[in-house]
């Protein structure tokens, strides 16, 4: 650790050992989603456009 970490270890470390500093609560549960809310819709592509990876492809048996 650097030197400006290592004090500043050390200065939460009294904190905590003087009831000033504290760990934050565990929490219960996840709030739940508002009112309203819908996921949003998978997206279904049937015909994707592969020209990107044949191009990828193609420079690759190229080398």
């Amino acid at each position: 650790l650097g030197r400006q970490a290592f004090h500043t270890l050390v200065d939460v470390r009294r904190l905590t050992a003087d009831g000033l500093l504290a760990p934050m609560p565990v929490p219960t549960a996840p709030d739940p989603p508002p009112a309203g809310f819908h996921p949003p819709a998978p997206l279904t592509v049937t015909d994707p456009d592969i020209a990107l990876l044949k191009r990828l492809r193609n420079a690759l048996e190229a080398l």
